[in-house]
């Protein structure tokens, strides 16, 4: 018997070498936008005090390097002196 076990997982889910804080969250978007309808966004809500502009920045990035440019489409706002992300699928959303 070996000492460690292999599987197969989706590559855009491998950490980068140094994932950032904002590599969870990035995962958990395009997980959930492939649930999503089409016509629905994500709203998320940013408790520990970052600026949404911040996040949005990052996921971005992220995006954009592993699945290509307009993927995702995003707005970065505050309501009600909270900071919220809205993510919704871009125009070159292939899932």
């Amino acid at each position: 018997m070996s000492d460690w076990s292999v599987t197969e997982v989706d590559a855009r889910f491998m950490p980068p070498p140094k994932a950032g804080k904002w590599w969870e969250l990035y995962k958990e978007v395009m997980l959930r936008l492939e649930q999503t309808p089409e016509r629905a966004a994500l709203r998320i809500e940013l408790t520990n005090g970052d600026a949404a502009s911040g996040a949005m920045g990052a996921i971005a990035r992220l995006a954009s390097e592993r699945d290509g440019e307009g993927v995702l489409t995003m707005s970065a706002v505050t309501e009600d002196d909270k900071q919220v992300l809205y993510v919704r699928r871009g125009p070159n959303w292939t899932k």
